[in-house]
C-alpha cells in the first residue's frame, strides 16, 4: 500500500497541481492539459515497466526469471518512474513555453490597441 500511495498517488497529485498552477497562471483552460500530462506520466512508466518485466522474462539466463522481477520490483519501478517523469517534464516546459508565447502575444495586441 505505501508503495501504490508512493509511485501512483502522489505523482497524480503532484502531476495535477504544478500543471494546475501552470495554467491558472497564464489564463488557460485547465482539463487537457493535466489529462495529457498524467497519460504521458503512467503511460510511459507502465509501458517501461512492462517492457523491463517483457525484457527480464526473455532474455535472462536464470532458471526462473520471475524471481529477478520480484527482487528487483523497487528498481524497475523507480526507473519506469524516472521515464514518466522525464515525459511530463519536458511537456511541462513545452507548455510553459507555449503559454509564454501566447501571454506576450495577448500583450503586445493590447499595447498596440491602445497606441492606435
Amino acid at each position: 500500500m505505501l508503495l501504490l500511495g508512493i509511485f501512483y498517488l502522489i505523482p497524480f497529485i503532484i502531476i495535477f497541481v504544478v500543471f494546475g498552477n501552470l495554467c491558472d497562471r497564464y489564463q488557460e483552460k485547465r482539463g487537457l492539459p493535466i489529462f495529457i500530462a498524467l497519460l504521458l506520466f503512467f503511460g510511459l512508466k507502465f509501458l517501461a515497466t512492462f517492457l523491463i518485466s517483457y525484457l527480464t522474462m526473455n532474455f535472462s539466463d536464470s532458471f526462473d526469471p520471475r524471481e529477478i522481477i520480484i527482487e528487483n520490483i523497487f528498481i524497475i519501478h523507480i526507473a519506469s518512474f524516472f521515464a514518466g517523469f522525464s515525459s511530463a517534464f519536458i511537456y511541462y516546459r513545452y507548455l510553459k513555453i507555449k503559454f509564454q508565447h501566447i501571454h506576450q502575444f495577448k500583450n503586445s495586441e493590447i499595447e498596440n490597441l491602445g497606441e492606435n
